[in-house]
């Protein structure tokens, strides 16, 4: 079922969620935000709301707790990669689907091939799993033949079946009718049903639906995967090296499974590498007793669908390799013709990031001279002001035109510039002073990864560092109890600091308790606290569907039972109060009593942050201004003045040679300065239809 976060618990999110009851992003507005502007909270949202769905699928695949969560990390690595190529009429929980399957096949056909030879099959660690018989007959096809549906009938599956949405939000999330959505699902349904018979697994279609609502989704996301996996995010999408962020062999799963993604676009060639690759590992597994349906030990028999005998001479396509296009070309600039018209790189072919010093250990680096055309496309991105020439020391990312291999068809110069929120430290809170007025703060750092078992790190060392804060520091504390929003040790902090670089500015709490809902279901009521009455019942607005009709009002009842998560809470905010957001989860078998309620506060934005499109530049170039974006239809669109000064961080992202500087058209996102809220901070400016490699 889907695990679905406070969103308003991640500040960066929170100015671009209307105020309005139980209105929220949307996958693709996340998409979006994270794509055109970094938001590290529009991706750790999306951890959330599919993670369950993402590691619920890799242990049935795998079998395996360990090999699930590398696999869940690897999922989202190709998602912060790859987040651009993802259409907009394209479900991201579909999108997500198709990779996590292709990474927990790869992951298991690799397992497989260790295994033979050195441990019998029975080794494998074997989840505990439903008893019934129909389940225990279709988990090990189950997303065999889930992979195998048309895209239309496989994005509602996935959200209906594997994620537990309703009609409702899957037909808002694909965009499309209500009606549409659940033909789709009878017509997925069918199908599905009609293979399963094939491999002797018969179930009608009301049977199949009930077996795939109980036990599809029942995986819960360890708290930690959650910020290993958004942490690492934003530097792998903007081009860091893989193998500097995680251990070796997440690195190699994530690095092996791009690489095939590249070569998708060479139609005949991708459809026959991943049906020898499904169907070959497929048998692999049956044969080690992974495809065992009926429990008896019989190994599971792929049947291949009959086809239909040709009724014209099949033609005889020329041959692949004449075809194929020369891989890309990953490396760091070393020279520069005088002329301009070839630059020297030392680096590696192939689809993964490559950084110097850090490569994949079985690929040696190479020299290449790339030519340069008049036809060729270059680009820059994190480069600062006037930086978009050709230097050396900057990563470069080259696609050859067509089958040429010296002659690139674009270019991406990277440079080293890349302006963060001051996001600076995060671990758990060890101590705090006795005075108040700084705690002390654990972070953890690997010391050896291992490559080869089943677990992250062997080692790990721990350091202290002391964070003081002042009174302009805002303080938001999430996932705690009623009365707990304090400073507490063992809570896990993340700290931006303030200008000066030594002081928090913002600092984010998180307690134990989990926000989510009660084994993955969306909540049976949802909108704004309107009134509480002595502490023991709750009046809440619930937004009206569709809108423009009467919101509803519904009387919550609170007992010593119900369990209660605050989130963005500010310290001793952890009390129920009117204003605030309410997901309510009903006792089983009442209409009226809560189970469980998550209350979502408000805590202030330390930074003026000012998001828009650059209409007019100044003469001296020290100021420009914003066109800020009207926030609601009819509105007019306002304008303001953004100053620049000495100690303002600027990088520019998706421009040509020679527009590394303030112009009008750029899209802008601008941080500013504590105590001058008209001059930034640090600038990002974007280059209207750049999409982040």
């Amino acid at each position: 079922m889907a695990h679905e976060p406070s969103t308003a618990i991640l500040d960066p999110l929170r100015r671009l969620i209307s105020r309005q009851t139980g209105n929220a992003l949307t996958d693709a507005q996340l998409l979006e935000n994270f794509v055109s502007r970094r938001e590290e909270a529009s991706f750790e949202v999306l951890v959330w709301r599919h993670g369950a769905m993402v590691l619920a699928l890799a242990q049935r695949v795998l079998r395996d707790s360990h090999a699930a969560e590398d696999a869940f990390q690897a999922t989202f690595l190709v998602l912060a990669r790859k987040a651009k190529s993802i259409g907009r009429g394209e479900a991201v929980a579909c999108w997500l689907y198709k990779v996590a399957y292709r990474i927990a096949v790869r992951l298991r056909a690799r397992t497989v091939k260790q295994q033979l030879g050195t441990e019998p099959a029975d080794a494998f660690p074997a989840q505990e799993v439903p008893a019934d018989a129909e389940w225990r007959d279709l988990r090990p096809v189950l997303d065999d033949e889930i992979a195998r549906l048309p895209e239309k009938y496989r994005a509602p599956f996935v959200l209906c079946y594997l994620e537990g949405r309703t009609n409702e939000e899957a037909a808002a999330q694909l965009g499309c009718p209500k009606g549409t959505v659940l033909s789709r699902l009878s017509r997925g349904r069918e199908r599905l049903r009609e293979r399963l018979a094939r491999r002797g697994i018969a179930l009608t279609a009301s049977a199949l639906a009930v077996t795939l609502s109980r036990n599809a989704a029942t995986a819960t996301v360890p708290p930690a995967l959650v910020p290993t996996a958004v942490n690492v995010a934003i530097p792998f999408a903007a081009g860091e090296a893989v193998s500097e962020l995680v251990p070796a062999h997440i690195a190699a799963l994530t690095d092996g499974v791009l690489r095939a993604m590249i070569f998708t676009h060479v139609k005949t060639a991708a459809l026959a590498l991943v049906s020898l690759v499904v169907l070959g590992s497929g048998v692999a597994w049956a044969a080690l007793g992974g495809g065992d349906a009926h429990g008896s030990g019989e190994p599971l028999v792929l049947v291949e669908e009959p086809k239909a005998p040709p009724t014209v001479e099949p033609k005889v396509a020329p041959p692949v390799e004449a075809e194929r296009p020369a891989p890309p070309f990953w490396g760091r600039v070393t020279d520069i013709a005088k002329d301009g018209k070839s630059v020297t790189i030392i680096g590696v072919a192939g689809a993964y990031s490559w950084h110097s010093g850090n490569r994949p250990p079985d690929v040696s680096e190479t020299t290449m001279v790339v030519k340069l055309s008049e036809k060729t496309v270059v680009t820059y991105q994190g480069v600062g002001m006037n930086g978009a020439k050709f230097t050396r020391g900057h990563d470069a990312y080259v696609v050859f035109a067509g089958a040429t291999k010296d002659t690139a068809a674009t270019i991406e110069f990277n440079g080293s510039t890349q302006v963060q929120r001051n996001q600076s430290a995060n671990g758990t809170v060890d101590a705090i002073a006795d005075d108040g007025r700084y705690f002390s703060l654990a972070q953890t750092s690997i010391q050896e990864p291992v490559p080869f078992r089943r677990q992250f790190f062997r080692q790990f060392s721990v350091t202290k560092i002391d964070i003081p804060f002042d009174d302009k520091t805002v303080l938001s504390f999430s996932n705690v109890a009623r009365g707990k929003a304090k400073l507490t040790p063992s809570h896990y902090s993340t700290v931006w600091y303030a200008d000066d670089g030594r002081t928090a500015g913002k600092v984010f709490f998180s307690g134990s308790l989990d926000a989510g809902g009660r084994e993955g279901k969306q909540p049976d009521v949802a909108g704004t606290v309107m009134r509480v009455a002595d502490g023991k019942a709750i009046v809440v607005e619930v937004p009206p569907k569709p809108p423009g009709e009467t919101p509803t009002r519904v009387v919550v009842n609170l007992t010593d039972k119900t369990a209660e998560v605050f989130c963005d809470v500010p310290i001793d905010g952890a009390k129920t109060a009117p204003g605030m957001q309410a997901q309510v989860w009903l006792a089983d078998g009442s209409k009226d009593t809560a189970a469980k309620v998550t209350f979502t506060g408000s805590t202030p934005e330390r930074w003026a942050i000012v998001t828009g499109k650059v209409v007019g530049v100044s003469r001296d170039g020290k100021s420009f201004t914003v066109e800020l974006p009207a926030r609601k239809r009819g509105d007019q669109a306002k304008r303001t003045e953004v100053k620049l000064a000495s100690v303002t961080k600027v990088t520019f992202n998706g421009v040509g040679p020679g527009e590394a500087n303030v112009r009008e058209g750029l899209n802008v996102y601008a941080r500013m300065l504590d105590d001058y809220p008209d001059t930034a901070a640090g600038i990002t400016f974007t280059k209207d239809g750049y999409k982040p490699r």
